[in-house]
């Protein structure tokens, strides 16, 4: 065996160990107004976030990773998840402890209508979370480079009076805006 082998084993071995000894460990990651936000690893692959009030459990989200963050408004938690470049989850939990996703690259969202506007690949994606739909509610398309990415093309965006404006650079590097109603 060659010492750089051996070297590769023992690193393998000691991060394998790491991990394991955190496992069971509960990681608080936010606390708020009568929740408590918690990611406790169940086994190597997969981890669960815990909205608690009084150390009861009140809903709960599989996902292989650690939540990245959490916040609250209008009396729903927003929880999400980084799952490599260009790739995130988003999560509800909505005030009857119902969960409300995944939804993916949420670019912005409009809490008072219960809407949110994902970035795909080509496309904008607008959603309703309250009450929670599985396909979206309006898609528009935007033409950009073939070897591009809407996600990398998208420049700003704003809600503005429920509507969602969005400015991306576009085919030949146009910048264009994007209005959105819902």
């Amino acid at each position: 065996m060659k010492i750089i082998d051996s070297i590769k084993i023992s690193v393998f071995a000691l991060t394998t160990m790491m991990l394991m000894a955190n496992a069971d460990a509960e990681q608080t990651l936010l606390t708020g107004g009568g929740w408590t936000l918690s990611s406790d690893c169940e086994s190597m692959y997969k981890c669960s976030t815990i909205k608690s009030s009084g150390g009861g459990e009140l809903a709960r989200i599989d996902f292989p990773y650690a939540p990245v963050s959490a916040r609250e408004t209008r009396g729903v938690i927003e929880v999400l998840y980084s799952c490599g470049t260009e790739c995130s989850a988003t999560y509800f939990i909505l005030s009857n402890n119902s969960i409300s996703g995944p939804y993916s690259l949420v670019d912005s969202i409009d809490y008072e209508k219960g809407t949110l506007l994902s970035v795909g690949k080509r496309d904008f994606k607008l959603y309703r979370f309250l009450p929670p739909t599985k396909s979206a509610i309006k898609v528009v398309n935007v033409d950009i480079p073939k070897n591009t990415t809407l996600p990398s093309r998208v420049i700003g965006s704003r809600l503005v009076n429920h509507v969602y404006l969005v400015r991306v650079k576009g085919k030949n590097d146009k910048i264009e805006n994007i209005r959105i109603d819902q």
